[in-house]
């Protein structure tokens, strides 16, 4: 019989060979019911948390560039997410689902983090909440706010292969939606969905522009699947004074996938590219300063478990010529190793050594290289 830890690790690190679900799904499946007795609320959740060091500025204040969950990782003890998830099954067609998260991660996909990175303004988010409807042809109606179905890495960090996150996660990527989307999951290896939302990270739309997203999934066996996602709509909010704010559209398409060679080996890849016309680069000053912005990224995640012990790899290539998504212009890369160990079925604890890399002195102390520590655990429930 395969050990506990094995079974986690494999919930935990091989989402992308189905549809994308709520933490909920991954971490905890719902005990079954009598005969007849009425649906419970099943709870779940996680508590994460980690030290970050950065010996090239070992400073508690100071940024480390190009992060975003762990932005003030120079010498910090990091709460990174009290997570609790709640759903509902009404019946086998009908369920919903609430994920609420507090900590360092919340305020940055709550959208309420400050420039620099720090969760100033808020440490709370509603991550996901949302109703879904199966018919008995295999259509799910989704309506509320969800996950994005791009990338490898996931919004809960205990499903991910590393501690910290990578760069396509944080600038190629948008963290959810909230608007409706439909999926057709009929039985065979393909899956089709679309949708209508407000556009990326926002609760409100901030034009008059709606964003479509879509997804076509293959999964030829339980050993491989691929996907290709993407999203295309106008993001830039109205009244900043730049214009097309309601017709310049933003392209993003996804490639994310994973095989799974043997028992031990999850190799988990993704590419990305993203396009945006006329985005203003200095709207304080000259509104009419604009750039035809275009994104490109690869990467690979592979995945060793034997038993309580795990080890996650990262590369990554992220090109950004102009500088509208990482904020800086540039190619940047990152080499991440994060051997893990669980204690437990439910507490593991987990290393990381990462490497970045860019191709002007935008990193740590204005230096092309960057190297940085963390030590983490998580508890799942």
């Amino acid at each position: 019989m395969r050990h506990p830890s094995i079974l986690i690790f494999t919930a935990l690190l091989f989402p992308c060979l189905a549809p994308t679900a709520s933490a909920a799904d991954a971490i905890a499946e719902p005990e079954a019911t009598k005969p007849g007795s009425p649906p419970v609320p099943l709870v779940a959740g996680f508590v994460e948390a980690a030290y970050h060091a950065n010996p090239g500025q070992f400073e508690a204040d100071k940024t480390v560039p190009l992060r975003s969950y762990d932005a003030y990782g120079g010498n910090n003890f990091i709460l990174h997410a009290a997570h609790l998830s709640v759903s509902h099954e009404a019946s086998p067609a009908l369920r919903a689902a609430i994920e609420l998260e507090a900590g360092q991660d919340a305020g940055v996909t709550s959208g309420l983090a400050s420039a620099s990175g720090a969760p100033e303004l808020g440490w709370f988010d509603v991550q996901e909440a949302y109703m879904s409807y199966q018919t008995a042809g295999k259509l799910t109606v989704t309506a509320g706010k969800f996950a994005t179905d791009e990338g490898i890495e996931l919004l809960a960090g205990p499903k991910n292969p590393t501690l910290t996150r990578g760069f396509l996660f944080s600038f190629a990527e948008p963290f959810t939606h909230v608007g409706l989307k439909a999926r057709f999951s009929p039985e065979g290896p393909l899956d089709v969905g679309v949708g209508v939302v407000n556009g990326w990270d926002v609760m409100l739309d901030n034009n008059d522009s709606k964003t479509v997203i879509f997804r076509l999934g293959v999964t030829p066996s339980p050993k491989y699947g691929v996907a290709l996602s993407g999203t295309y709509g106008a993001e830039r909010p109205q009244g900043t004074g730049a214009a097309g704010a309601n017709s310049d559209r933003r392209l993003s398409l996804d490639v994310t996938g994973a095989a799974k060679p043997s028992a031990n080996w999850l190799l988990n890849f993704q590419a990305n590219y993203g396009s945006e016309p006329n985005v203003p680069v200095d709207i304080a000053n000259d509104p009419r300063l604009t750039v035809d912005a275009n994104w490109l990224g690869l990467g690979l995640q592979p995945v060793f478990t034997e038993r309580d012990l795990s080890l996650g790899f990262r590369w990554e290539w992220f090109s950004d010529p102009e500088g509208v998504r990482a904020l800086a212009p540039g190619a940047f890369m990152n080499f991440t190793l994060t051997p893990g160990y669980a204690i437990t079925q439910n507490f593991v604890v987990r290393a990381e050594f990462r490497v970045d890399t860019a191709t002007r002195r935008l990193l740590t102390n204005h230096k092309t290289t960057q190297e940085t520590l963390a030590f983490g655990a998580h508890y799942l429930f």
